[in-house]
């Protein structure tokens, strides 16, 4: 142990007659026994002080109630004392630390559930137009809710069976790599009743809306007929022949 216990009442009244030698011997002694967790032997004392200022330490003390072996017992006990004081207030902070952390994981749980809770009450229940519809999590109820408004202005039924084939097409586009809040919001800006696939740029091909996919061609004219140069004069004699060519009619 590296400290001790010293009454100051003590050591001001009850030993104020010891000479400074003396009483920085006595402090020492009892330093050294405190270090120790023993009583040290007469030549252990001796490095700590001259033998005739221990002597003369030892015979002041024996005129007292406590002589200088009855002093370290005590400092003994009181070593014994603060050890003990010490495991126990390890072992509490050891406790402590233990509780604190299963308080902590516990508080992490419950935060989790919580959240979790709170997403499957959003996924399970979303009121538009005083309506419950059960909608995923991966659907925006703003995104959502704008476009059941626009459906509403359309006159299009947002029955629980029409919320069932949207979800089910929603489904759909998204597992083809489509994002849901794209696709309800080009459905949102075009005042489509449906949902589509958004449009493709690079194949020649325009995706989106109801309807089947534009296709756009290169012009290419046809190839003319093959016929002989007799019956191409007969053919423009009688084009001639014809009233808006400023023929005879």
């Amino acid at each position: 142990m590296d400290w001790i216990k010293v009454k100051t009442n003590h050591i001001l009244l009850e030993y104020s007659d010891l000479s400074d030698s003396e009483f920085r011997a006595w402090i020492k002694i009892m330093a050294m026994t405190a270090n120790l967790e023993h009583q040290p032997t007469y030549e252990q004392m001796l490095t700590q002080a001259h033998h005739k200022t221990l002597r003369s330490l030892q015979d002041k003390l024996k005129t007292r109630p406590r002589t200088l072996q009855d002093i370290l017992k005590k400092v003994l006990r009181d070593v014994q004392e603060v050890v003990i004081k010490r495991e126990a207030w390890k072992q509490q902070k050891k406790q402590y630390r233990e509780v604190r952390q299963i308080v902590q994981q516990d508080s992490l749980k419950m935060s989790s559930n919580h959240v979790h809770t709170q997403e499957k009450r959003r996924e399970e229940k979303i009121i538009i137009n005083n309506k419950t519809y059960s909608i995923p999590s991966w659907i925006k109820p703003e995104t959502w809710e704008a476009f059941m408004e626009v459906r509403k202005k359309l006159k299009a039924p947002n029955t629980p069976h029409a919320i069932t084939l949207l979800i089910k097409k929603l489904t759909t586009l998204k597992e083809q790599g489509f994002d849901p809040t794209e696709v309800i919001n080009e459905s949102i800006s075009n005042g489509w009743r449906g949902v589509f696939p958004l449009k493709r740029s690079g194949n020649g091909q325009r995706m989106g809306g109801p309807g089947l996919p534009i296709t756009t061609k290169e012009y290419q004219p046809e190839p003319m007929p093959d016929i002989s140069d007799e019956e191409r004069k007969r053919n423009l004699d009688k084009l001639k022949t014809l009233s808006f060519l400023g023929g005879k009619g």
